[in-house]
């Protein structure tokens, strides 16, 4: 991912759309910008989107692998 958000960015941009989603309101807040989406779909599609990108950048931070996923590491002698 080749993105300048941050983490704590990311996470509210998913509470937003969270909450909207729980209230059935069709329009968000971000900052000072106001976005209304056509359909609920739209915005359970956002929240997919968003959560992934936490995700990632959850496991960036914990020096994790981006792909969830680790090589073996044959080179030790047991």
């Amino acid at each position: 991912m080749t993105t300048a958000i941050t983490l704590a960015e990311a996470q509210a941009k998913l509470a937003v759309l969270k909450a909207a989603s729980a209230s059935e309101t069709l329009s968000v807040r971000y900052a000072d910008r106001m976005i209304t989406y056509r359909t609920a779909q739209e915005i359970i599609e956002q929240i997919n989107y968003w959560a992934r990108v936490v995700t990632e950048l959850q496991r960036t931070a914990m020096g994790a692998s981006r792909h969830g996923y680790a090589t073996a590491d044959f080179s030790r002698r047991v």
